[in-house]
């Protein structure tokens, strides 16, 4: 009987190999199969039956024992490179998934960025800008997303508004005509005489050229605008819209403008000093028409005394002509007289120059003028404008201002036209107030004559060239007292 070797013990019971082991060659092809492991029978191992009687092998397959594949341990070295690399994956997946995720909506500076420059106003700043997601409990869209933002504005500089000029004379208990009060009286009848008493001289400084202003939003005033944002990310980068927007909220200025887009000189009355200039202002016009109304009564009161004096002497006048004519017929018929004439001369004299001095020019006179000053319209207007008489004027009582006796003129504008009337008269040292009709002196052209407005009539000798209402020395204009 052959001798076999012992079975191979079970995996469990496998020593590991030595690390120089090798394992034995395979056994020859003639050899059988090892026996089977023990049973617990004793029973003796027979050899497997030969082949048949045909010179077939039998299959034996199934009688060829599992033999264990000895596989080689991994070294330390090769565990620590694996344990690496598993690491490193985890780590840039992670990494992938959190930049995926911190960035799945624009960043705060870029939002704030954005607004800013749509909502850049003058005069306005934004301080503060929120954004948040619409729908922010989902997932962002790979395409993009929407934000829903809220600025909050401040001004950086006060708004104004237009105050007219009568209206903050109402508030302040002035009176809102002033300004037109002492034009009317300085461009009416008389108006050199009025200066004289009341000691206007010059212009009347009023509002002209300057805006008076009221704050309606000052500044620091805040308020907030809000709207919708729509990012998509392109390239890595966020490109930014506004989708919707902006929409001030009830506290945001309706209207106003900066001081700076005002012409001219501008008064607020939000500054101190500014509002004292306006309450100066204010303050002297009226005291400036109080003043033009006292002299104004005054002249009136000049006017009537001079009219009863002339009434006066020309009733004295006339008692003395009719007691003269009855001491004529009284005289002896031998022809003797009386020679009354030196007596009477100084009274008559007397009685001339009464009448010169206290004259009021009736309605209708004539008064022919030469003008002796310069008059350009073009330029600020005098209070005043010299003149003389070219001829004499006779007047209802038998008196006569006499050529050569100086005139006053005064110009003023009228609307878009400027206008020229005989304002007085000087004879024998006494000022001769008038009211006449007047030119229109303010834009004349070419191989034009002033227009005349009163009478109907026409200057004379208005053959020169006006240009501009310029009126050179020399002319001649023919007035008539009303």
């Amino acid at each position: 009987m052959p001798e076999f070797p012992p079975p191979p013990p079970s995996e469990g019971d496998f020593p590991p190999p030595p690390q120089d082991h090798v394992p034995p060659p395979p056994p020859p092809d003639d050899v059988p199969p090892p026996p089977p492991p023990p049973s617990g029978d004793n029973t003796a191992w027979t050899p497997p039956p030969g082949p048949p009687a045909g010179g077939a092998a039998p299959d034996v397959s199934n009688n060829i024992p599992n033999v264990p594949v000895v596989r080689q341990p991994m070294s330390r070295g090769a565990k620590l490179g694996w344990v690496t690399a598993i690491l490193l994956v985890a780590l840039g997946y992670g990494g992938y998934r959190g930049y995926q995720h911190f960035n799945r909506y624009p960043k705060e500076k870029d939002v704030r960025d954005f607004v800013e420059k749509q909502l850049a106003i003058p005069g306005q700043k934004v301080v503060d800008v929120s954004s948040k997601p619409v729908g922010s409990g989902s997932s962002p869209s790979p395409v993009g997303v929407e934000l829903a933002f809220t600025a909050t504005m401040e001004m950086t500089e006060a708004l104004f508004a237009t105050i007219p000029v009568q209206q903050l004379m109402q508030q302040q208990g002035a009176d809102p005509m002033v300004f037109r009060k002492i034009q009317s009286i300085l461009n009416g009848p008389n108006a050199a005489r009025l200066r004289e008493i009341s000691g206007v001289s010059g212009p009347v400084t009023d509002f002209t050229g300057k805006t008076i202003v009221g704050e309606t939003f000052s500044q620091g005033h805040r308020y907030t605008s809000s709207g919708m944002i729509k990012a998509v990310r392109q390239d890595g980068r966020w490109q930014l819209t506004l989708a919707s927007g902006p929409n001030p909220d009830k506290d945001a200025p309706t209207f106003g403008y900066r001081l700076s887009e005002f012409k001219g000189e501008v008064l607020s009355t939000n500054q101190p000093d500014q509002l004292k200039e306006i309450n100066d202002l204010i303050s002297s016009a009226s005291d400036t028409l109080q003043k033009l109304q006292k002299a104004k009564e005054q002249n009136r009161q000049e006017m009537l005394a001079s009219q009863n004096a002339a009434q006066l002497a020309a009733k004295q006048e006339a008692q003395q002509k009719r007691a003269a004519a009855e001491a004529a017929r009284q005289q002896p018929a031998t022809g003797s007289s009386v020679n009354t004439t030196p007596a009477q001369t100084p009274a008559a004299g007397a009685a001339a120059t009464t009448t010169i001095n206290n004259v009021l020019v009736s309605s209708g006179t004539p008064i022919t003028v030469s003008t002796l000053d310069t008059i350009d319209t073009s330029s600020s207007l005098q209070p005043f404008y010299r003149a003389t008489t070219t001829r004499d004027i006779n007047l209802s009582d038998g008196t006569t201002i006499p050529t050569g006796s100086d005139a006053k003129l005064i110009v003023f504008a009228n609307g878009a036209t400027y206008q020229m009337r005989l304002d007085s008269l000087t004879a024998n040292g006494r000022n001769i107030p008038l009211n006449t009709d007047t030119f229109n002196v303010g834009t004349v052209g070419q191989g034009s004559s002033p227009v005349k407005i009163g009478f109907g009539g026409i200057s004379l000798d208005t053959g020169g060239l006006f240009k501009s209402g310029r009126i050179k020395p020399g002319k001649l204009f023919t007035f008539h007292q009303q």
